[in-house]
């Protein structure tokens, strides 16, 4: 009696994984492929945590301006939020969201929020990491806030949500 040959499935490969899903975004940003998957591993080997906060500003747009930086995966993901609010019977927001990753901005996305729609969830990502972030307005004095979950990918998604309620209010 002859022993069947079995066939063991393919060696998983974590690393080639990320290297090719970070292929299309290192020649998008003209860099060394495996410059970002060691920028990438080192940052996802501390358990990363998401980081939300205000940021200074020179001038304003607006009657009102704020910014605030949100950091999905340090050095490999976040996002600059500015916000502009013309307050008044007939507010509107306008929200300008540009993503960085590794380093490199990308282009702004323009967003716009009224007493017709107070909120607004996005999906900026990578390949590796992402968001899924919720913009608005809340409240009855119109209080500023972001929330959401942020993943990235090691061995499979890691998620950590956050909430960053009434920043500021316009009312």
């Amino acid at each position: 009696m002859t022993t069947p040959i079995v066939k063991k499935p393919p060696r998983y490969d974590p690393v080639a994984y990320i290297r090719e899903a970070l292929s299309p975004i290192a020649k998008q940003l003209a860099q060394d492929v495996d410059d970002l998957v060691w920028v990438y591993i080192e940052a996802i080997s501390t358990d990363p945590q998401v980081h939300f906060q205000p940021l200074a500003v020179a001038a304003a747009k607006a009657e009102l301006h704020k910014e605030f930086s949100l950091t999905v995966v340090p050095g490999v993901l976040s996002l600059r939020i500015a916000v502009d609010i013309d307050t008044g019977a007939n507010w509107k927001a306008s929200l300008t969201v540009t993503p960085t990753v590794f380093g490199f901005g990308l282009t702004p996305s323009s967003i716009s929020l009224s007493s017709e729609q107070k909120e607004i969830t996005i999906h900026p990502s990578i390949a590796v990491a992402g968001v899924d972030l919720t913009l608005g307005l809340y409240g009855s004095n119109l209080c500023f806030g972001v929330s959401g979950r942020a993943w990235y990918w090691a061995f499979g998604k890691h998620y950590k949500s956050f909430d960053a309620k009434d920043l500021f209010c316009i009312l």
